[in-house]
């Protein structure tokens, strides 16, 4: 029983792990063009 429990946490531990990069990149990737589209705007 503690091994299946063991697997378990280390999905849920892989599983937050990865939804948590994938929030981040999300957060870059809606930031970042803002920032660029505006850069190029006040050049151009």
């Amino acid at each position: 029983m503690n091994t299946i429990l063991g697997l378990v946490e280390l999905v849920i531990y892989v599983l937050a792990i990865l939804a948590l990069s994938a929030a981040l990149t999300w957060t870059v990737i809606r930031i970042s063009p803002a920032q660029s589209a505006k850069r190029r705007s006040d050049k151009g």
